[in-house]
């Protein structure tokens, strides 16, 4: 047989055929020669594999298969050893297949003389049937264990699906690593998965990456050794032997190497997964001149010098939207995608300047830091989101099930994190990875069938767009001790368990505003839902993956604001089922399904989500560019610490030549911001090894001598400001940690207009008028308060001095503070708005707060509020904050004198609230009249201790 003369073929576009003759067809003999040629549509090392009946699965080798919705496909598995493991892994690349699988006599079921002893949904001894990828693992102390026996498998397609299948007999086992194509695995905590790639006499470079799923921790640690040599019973690359490996990403900030070719005759590489606590991941070693391929809704993440292009492949299985999004965590990556074109990409003119070309594509995306394309199946030819450029010769035919075919171009040199996945599939998420996202057509109903997920037909179906996530918390995260240098994180003395989920939407503010407009999905006018439900891993039924705002239909829902917003699951006694799920209970990973949806059926709404636990480090990708809000603001996260540190890597954009800024407002707690730009002994900042550090009352820097200059704080924020000629622009990122205990908010921002601080700020009328700014109290037997304070005005940046300018819409809220409230008066900060914000939600009814807006923005009267209902003959603080939000700022840039700030604050993503906590002055009884004190700019003293 050949290329021209054939019976049967298989031209699959993942490196992995397989062609299944049947009596009946074509062809078919018995008692016959079967004749097969293998033919290198790229050259390449391979197995091949002939069977009848059943196919025979091999221990540490990989077979690849498809299986049809609601059937099966059957293989055997033959174990021999009394005292070794037997572990099933199945990576779906698409679809969702399912694992079931029976033990028996040798040879029983491949005859196909019994079929009890085919496995079935209904008749198993083990399964896995979560959504995506699959691990079985069967120890040998298990009471169904056999060995000298045959283990039936099923896997079956609980939607059609392309996967992959992997058995091994022993932990130790060797696995061989297919070249540009995932393999998903496991470890345990302190154990190791061992693989194997042959790479002899190859002149192409090879890139190995990992990918944790969820929330484990793991490093690789690789040697180069002689395929004739080389003994899997020997040594192995080992943590604790240095002499074992040539490579290794412990203490780096990512799990990728890449190994240089050319290779010797004979050489193999020997990966081995280091787990510190139980951990899931895909591995994936990359040739130069391949494409790598896609598993659907499993990111990888991978790197790409400037001016080159790396391709990619995924498999579109049926007719259906597809997302693919790139998140550029460093650069600036852009996308090309064809389904004719191999090779799609791009390259630089060599005129001056340079201009990226790209060729071979029908949809591109080249927006700045981070692209993402959306391909409607009913009208592929039209964009569906506005940064998509489609070329004028596509032809909606061209979109149809097969491959599709991925280009990413290196703007600049760039690390990214590449996604493809059909719209309403499930997108796994890593833990401090943020994920790009857009909703979907689909439903919200509540009573979900338990067995099969679906709607029941008596309920009243809500047509709504939705995206859905899965999140998995590995056992062990409490265990962690050792201080983790990559993930940029401290020792932490347990007890610091959460989990938590930001949303971030993308919304055009000054579209949303113009009157007559349709809302945007995920601005305030049309905010998105975040749902959640949680379970154990075998504990997980078929209604969980589908979480919804609908009553029944989730453990936890919160309403995301047009900025962000972030959801904390804890443990709480009192309210055991509010979708927190601690794994090291459960005693197996916790699996967190998530739903990002709204009530529009017709219009997607796009944002980026991040999952995270108490021991991820978090990374703030780069926004650069027009990405870049007006204010400078490039991400606020917030977060919770009951002791110890949480690590962060933020994007460095040195091209851009401006100042990076990291705040941190504390709401709870006391904490201290530590900065490395690159020069500190290791990545990540400890309190003896920092560039910078910051506390509310003092910043260090460096000084230039090896020593570091101190001053003062302001009181109420750390800041750390890191200029573009520090050594960071050398970096690609700056690694920062806060240590302590509480809960705080992380603002970073950027400089603007080489090293302008371009955050307008709420200033009292006082720093303007030259009065002396306090708030006056009154009491008297009515149990009310009388709080009176000068207004406010926005303060925005210009070139020479900042321009204060009225703000109508500066809402204040005026706390008023019981004095038995001092326990949890003293837990938070109340400097800061977010600490006054936490002391009235923990506070009860020892905290009264009331909101109002100044009749007078621009100070010629003071401002006066009466808070009532308070109790007689008590002792109350006051706090009073002003905050000019989105609107407000928006409002105010409307009104200023053209040219004459810096920001406008009237863009398409506007600028972020800005607050000012006014000076304490004291506190006041009520109910008694008496007073002390007094003084100018009030009304009145009474009352004032």
């Amino acid at each position: 047989p050949g290329v021209a003369s054939y019976d049967y073929r298989s031209i699959g576009w993942t490196g992995v055929d397989e062609v299944n003759v049947q009596p009946g067809m074509p062809h078919w003999c018995e008692g016959c020669d079967v004749f097969v040629a293998v033919y290198g549509y790229h050259e390449g090392h391979y197995t091949v594999t002939a069977s009848t009946g059943m196919a025979t699965l091999r221990s540490g080798s990989s077979a690849s298969g498809t299986v049809g919705a609601n059937s099966y496909r059957y293989y055997t598995f033959f174990n021999g050893d009394p005292a070794a493991d037997v572990t099933f892994e199945l990576t779906a690349l698409t679809g969702d297949p399912d694992l079931y699988v029976l033990a028996g006599p040798t040879g029983a079921a491949s005859s196909g003389e019994d079929a009890s002893l085919l496995p079935t949904q209904e008749h198993f001894t083990w399964r896995a049937y979560h959504y995506g990828d699959d691990s079985l693992f069967i120890p040998h102390t298990d009471p169904h264990f056999c060995f000298n026996c045959e283990y039936t498998v099923a896997v079956y397609g609980w939607k059609a699906a392309n996967y992959s299948i992997l058995a091994t007999s022993s932990v130790e086992q060797v696995i061989r690593l297919p070249r540009n194509r995932p393999q998903q695995s496991s470890a345990p905590a302190g154990g190791a998965r061992y693989f194997r790639l042959g790479v002899g006499g190859s002149p192409e470079n090879v890139t190995l990456a990992m990918t944790v799923l969820g929330s484990g921790d793991a490093d690789l640690y690789v040697a180069l050794v002689d395929d004739a040599e080389f003994d899997p019973r020997g040594a192995l690359p080992d943590p604790d032997d240095p002499e074992s490996y040539s490579l290794t990403t412990s203490g780096a900030p990512r799990d990728v190497l890449v190994l240089s070719g050319p290779f010797e005759e004979g050489q193999l590489i020997i990966v081995g997964v280091w787990a510190s606590v139980d951990t899931d991941f895909v591995l994936l070693a990359t040739m130069t001149h391949h494409s790598v391929v896609l598993q659907a809704g499993v990111p990888q993440e991978h790197y790409v010098q400037h001016g080159s292009t790396i391709n990619f492949v995924f498999n579109l299985d049926e007719v259906a939207d597809l997302q693919v999004s790139v998140t550029a965590l460093t650069g600036d990556p852009d996308v090309a995608i064809s389904t004719s074109h191999t090779l799609p990409g791009c390259e630089f003119s060599t005129s001056m300047p340079p201009v990226a070309s790209c060729y071979n594509y029908t949809w591109l995306s080249q927006a700045y830091s981070t692209d993402q394309v959306v391909l409607s199946h009913d009208l592929p030819c039209v964009p569906v989101l506005p940064s998509t450029y489609v070329d004028p010769s596509c032809d909606p035919a061209d979109y149809a099930p097969g491959p599709v075919y991925i280009g990413v171009f290196g703007f600049q040199d760039t690390r990214f994190q590449i996604l493809a996945s059909k719209r309403g599939e499930h997108v796994r998420l890593v833990g401090g990875r943020p994920q790009l996202g857009s909703t979907g057509p689909g439903v919200a109903c509540t009573g979900r069938d338990e067995d099969t997920g679906a709607c029941p037909v008596s309920d009243a179906d809500s047509p709504e767009q939705v995206a859905y996530f899965i999140f998995r918390v590995s056992r062990g995260r409490a265990s962690r001790r050792r201080q983790r240098r990559r993930s940029l994180l401290l020792a932490s003395a347990g007890g610091d368990d959460h989990v938590a989920f930001t949303v971030h939407p993308s919304c055009n503010e000054t579209l949303a505003a113009m009157p007559g407009a349709a809302c945007q999905p995920g601005c305030d006018c049309n905010r998105l839902w975040l749902s959640v439900r949680s379970c154990a891993s075998s504990g997980c039924n078929a209604a969980d993956p589908w979480p919804s705002r609908l009553a029944g239909a989730h453990q936890a829902l919160h309403h995301v604001s047009a900025t962000s917003a972030t959801l904390y699951l804890e443990p709480d006694p009192l309210a055991p089922d509010n979708g927190y799920c601690d794994p090291d209970v459960a005693g197996e990973t916790c699996v967190y399904y998530v739903a990002v949806e709204h009530g529009d059926a017709e219009r997607a709404a796009e944002f980026t989500i991040t999952a995270r636990t108490a021991a991820d480090g978090t990374i703030i990708p780069c926004r650069g560019g027009s990405a870049v809000p007006p204010d400078g603001v490039l991400d606020v996260h917030d977060d919770v610490l009951v002791h110890g540190s949480k690590g962060y890597e933020v994007c460095v954009e040195a091209d851009r030549g401006e100042s990076t800024i990291l705040e941190v407002e504390q709401c709870s707690g006391r904490s201290t911001l530590l900065v490395c730009d690159g020069s500190c002994a290791e990545l990540a900042p400890t309190l003896d090894d920092y560039a910078y550090l910051a506390t509310p009352t003092q910043a260090c820097t460096p000084n230039g001598r090896g020593g570091k200059t101190c001053v003062p704080g302001d009181g109420s924020v750390a800041r750390v400001a890191v200029p573009a000629s520090s050594s960071s622009a050398a970096a690609e990122a700056l690694y920062a940690a806060v240590n302590g205990t509480g809960s705080y908010r992380l603002r970073v921002r950027s400089t603007g207009h080489h090293g302008q601080d371009l955050a307008p700020r709420v200033a009292p009328v006082a720093a303007a008028s030259s009065i002396t700014p306090r708030v006056a109290l009154s009491s008297d037997s009515d149990v009310a308060v009388e709080v009176s304070f000068h207004p406010s005005l926005v303060a925005l940046p210009s070139a020479t001095t900042s321009v204060f300018t009225a703000a109508p819409e500066m809402r204040y809220r005026v706390y008023v503070v019981r004095d038995d409230a001092a326990t949890v008066r003293a837990q938070t900060v109340t400097a800061t708005p977010c600490g006054l914000e936490l002391l009235a939600s923990d506070g009860g009814a020892a905290v009264a707060v009331a909101t109002t807006h100044a009749s007078d923005p621009l100070g010629s009267a003071v401002a006066t509020v009466v808070v009532a209902g308070l109790s007689p003959r008590r002792r109350y603080a006051v706090h009073v904050v002003a905050e000019c939000d989105t609107d407000c700022l928006r409002q105010v840039s409307r009104t200023a004198a053209p040219g004459q700030s810096l920001v406008s604050c009237d863009a398409s993503s506007g600028c972020a609230t800005e607050t000012y906590v006014y000076p304490v002055p004291g506190s006041v009884t009520t109910g008694d009249g008496a007073g002390e004190g007094g003084g100018s700019g009030g009304s009145g003293g009474s009352g004032i201790a």
